[in-house]
């Protein structure tokens, strides 16, 4: 996957629409869309995800993209093919030139899907790609019921198990630098953050709040981590910063779910990072939009709301 944001254009981003209500019409442009027939293993409530937030929603969910620039990038997917109850990960090429009139995008078209896991038994999800391309990390049950990590050399079919542990460990996030995989896990009864080394080894735990913290993603020099936490007072989900070497600076920057970094630092107002997000409403139907926030220092600033819709909520967002 080509993990690039100039800061000479406009990014593109890439995330999943779920319908509310049976609506269908989106000002968006579908880059892939198949129903699917159950919804994803990460979005279950088991992984700490609060139903009551998204409204009500149909298990159907497309891919879609928003932004302007001359676009050659790849999305990752776990999709079922509705044939067996198992998952499996696909990678989807898409080109084009990316323009906009008003909201509606145009000119952006899906070229290919390739299928890069395949499993019989269980579930193979939440894919990552590194970012030299070379590999992907992933969740998985095809060995066992409870989710482990692992990590698949691209266009190879050799599998390396790095986790194994009677909880589930889900949602990896390799670092910039090719050599640590951040990743949840609720081994010790609630969801935490640990980072292992792409070699193996021992996990590190990075979070022991008490609460749920899922969906690291990492800084672009690698130094630090943004995460969910279901705030214990505010009973919401909270974006946090962590330093995995020093666990104890954790930083609250905002209210959001599944945040992704930009890979390019930056590309915010006076060289600050940008962090990628879903956030609800909190009125009606409490649907997800697209976010970012501006990232320097210790301090988030500038909430900016990139997508939203009267007719879907906007999940998993992520950066081409």
């Amino acid at each position: 996957m080509s993990q690039s944001c100039s800061r000479n254009a406009r990014l593109v981003v890439l995330f999943a629409g779920l319908t509310i209500a049976g609506c269908a019409s989106t000002p968006f442009t579908r880059v892939h869309g198949e129903p699917t027939p159950t919804p994803a293993p990460t979005q279950s409530s088991e992984a700490g995800s609060d139903a009551s937030e998204l409204g009500e929603l149909t298990h159907a969910s497309d891919a879609w993209a928003l932004g302007t620039n001359d676009t050659h990038a790849s999305i990752r997917l776990a999709a079922n093919d509705g044939r067996t109850p198992a998952y499996d990960v696909y990678a989807d090429s898409i080109m084009g030139s990316f323009a906009t009139s008003g909201e509606h995008a145009i000119g952006l078209e899906s070229v290919n899907i390739s299928q890069v896991t395949m499993t019989d038994v269980g579930s193979d999800f939440d894919p990552d790609v590194a970012p030299d391309g070379q590999f992907i990390a992933f969740a998985s049950t095809r060995h066992n019921p409870n989710a482990d990590v692992y990590i698949k050399g691209v266009g190879r079919n050799v599998l390396t198990q790095l986790t194994q542990d009677p909880g589930h460990d889900v949602m990896p996030s390799i670092s910039p630098d090719n050599r640590r995989i951040a990743f949840a896990s609720n081994r010790h009864g609630s969801w935490d953050i640990f980072v292992v080394d792409r070699d193996g080894g021992r996990p590190v735990r990075v979070t022991d709040h008490g609460s749920h913290e899922l969906h690291p993603s990492w800084s672009p020099n690698g130094s630090r981590l943004v995460f969910s936490r279901l705030g214990q007072s505010s009973g919401r989900w909270e974006l946090w910063v962590v330093e995995p070497n020093d666990p104890a600076k954790a930083h609250f920057v905002g209210y959001g779910l599944f945040p992704e970094w930009c890979p390019i630092a930056g590309t915010g107002v006076g060289g600050a990072d940008k962090i990628l997000f879903q956030r609800s409403r909190e009125r009606g139907e409490r649907a997800f939009g697209v976010w970012t926030i501006d990232f320097s220092g210790d301090q988030a600033h500038r909430p900016t709301m990139l997508a939203s819709s009267a007719q879907h909520a906007l999940i998993n967002p992520t950066w081409s």
